[in-house]
């Protein structure tokens, strides 16, 4: 049976890898809190190395991916944030959770038919979607690396 993530925000930042995710810098670092930013930071795959967040999509194969990320899986593990992901591993990540992908799939999106879920990016915009998120700031989702074509090729 799928494990789902219960939790219901109306804003959410959706925090990738490209270059503007620095852009949440110049929108959060001031002197005074801005509580009403968002209600949950979530993190794309390494961002979350470096970005406080409140869950991580991680699409990726997590039994595969933790044999070449040790280090990373640790750093998950010890910070306990959930990780929404193609398949829950609780032995690998205790508070790992399954993407919603039937339900999320059924999505009536007017315009093209179906949902695009080809990448973590448009798979996090389809779980808000699916929450009923009504804001999404988004940074870090350039697909456009210099030097770097391979992954979104």
């Amino acid at each position: 049976m799928p494990r789902y993530l219960d939790h219901n925000p109306r804003t959410v930042v959706i925090a990738a890898m490209g270059p503007s995710i620095v852009d949440i810098f110049a929108d959060t670092l001031t002197q005074e809190s801005v509580p009403d930013f968002a209600d949950e930071v979530w993190a794309i795959n390494m961002s979350a190395n470096v970005i406080w967040h409140d869950l991580v999509f991680w699409m990726d194969d997590l039994a595969h991916q933790q044999s070449f990320k040790p280090g990373l899986f640790a750093l998950l593990r010890r910070r306990g944030k959930p990780v929404i992901t193609t398949k829950a591993y609780p032995d690998i990540l205790p508070f790992s959770y399954d993407f919603p992908i039937e339900e999320v799939s059924r999505i009536g999106i007017p315009v093209f038919g179906k949902p695009y879920l080809n990448n973590s990016i448009a798979m996090a915009l389809g779980y808000a979607l699916w929450k009923g998120v009504k804001l999404v700031k988004i940074y870090g989702a350039d697909f456009s690396y210099p030097n770097r074509d391979y992954a979104e090729s």
